[in-house]
């Protein structure tokens, strides 16, 4: 009879112990748009002095804008992937600069997609505030054409005369960082960011941004974003606004 009310008791306890488990493991997906409304300084092309443009300027000149995240999770992992990918044609101020002995107008044709998957560990916990250790792979693809229109030459026959420079690169890289998540009350946390290519690339990242979720799954994010990274002497900074619509499930 003992041993009967004993397997009574462990049957009895089983399901719930599945039950636990199975949630855990489960965890939360989502999907998102992080779009970032960042200014844009682009630096390194031979001959030609850092192009600067501002959020309204990239706007104005985009002509293909894409963006996409998708997240799990966990109660002590998260993975995430996300797409971003914009085109901007023309961009630049297409003011005169100073190219050593002569005098000319420049701007740039930009194309520009990254690619990163991402994993953290929450390895402390304190209250309402969790730290994990992230890492990943990043991978850049961009095409900058660069045009510079002679307005004043030694020789008058440069006059007008346009010389172009296209560069390409790709590359992926390995990243190792850091984050921190507060939950400042049951729908709204804040989270802030760094990481920093260490394998393969240059880049270095900084987010803070807040989110707002609403009961039926919906969120909201809104932060700033810095973000730099450079491949064979062109160098690429980004900071602003980071923004961005999402659904929990």
């Amino acid at each position: 009879m003992k041993h009967l009310l004993g397997l009574s008791l462990m049957a009895a306890t089983l399901p719930v112990l599945a039950d636990d488990t199975s949630e855990h493991d489960h965890g939360t997906f989502s999907f998102y748009a992080p779009i970032h409304a960042t200014n844009l300084k682009v630096d390194g092309i031979a001959g030609m002095p850092p192009i600067e443009s501002s959020v309204d300027e990239l706007y104005d000149a985009h002509t293909r804008y894409f963006t996409f995240g998708f997240k799990w999770q966990g109660e002590k992992w998260f993975h995430s992937i996300e797409i971003w990918e914009g085109q901007y044609e023309p961009l630049g101020p297409g003011q005169g600069g100073d190219l050593g002995r002569v005098e000319g107008k420049l701007y740039v044709d930009m194309r520009q997609r990254i690619s990163e998957y991402r994993t953290g560990y929450n390895f402390l916990q304190s209250g309402a505030l969790k730290l994990h250790v992230i890492g990943g792979i990043r991978e850049y693809d961009q095409t900058v054409d660069a045009y510079t229109q002679f307005t004043s030459s030694p020789s008058s026959q440069a006059l007008g005369d346009v010389r172009k420079q296209t560069l390409n690169s790709r590359w992926a890289e390995a990243t190792l960082g850091l984050q921190a998540d507060y939950q400042l009350g049951e729908n709204i946390s804040i989270t802030a960011l760094h990481i920093a290519g260490v394998i393969g690339g240059s880049s270095a990242q900084t987010d803070i941004k807040a989110q707002f979720t609403m009961d039926n799954g919906l969120f909201f994010d809104a932060g700033y974003r810095w973000h730099n990274f450079e491949s064979d002497g062109l160098e690429i900074t980004e900071n602003g606004a980071l923004i961005g619509l999402g659904y929990s499930f």
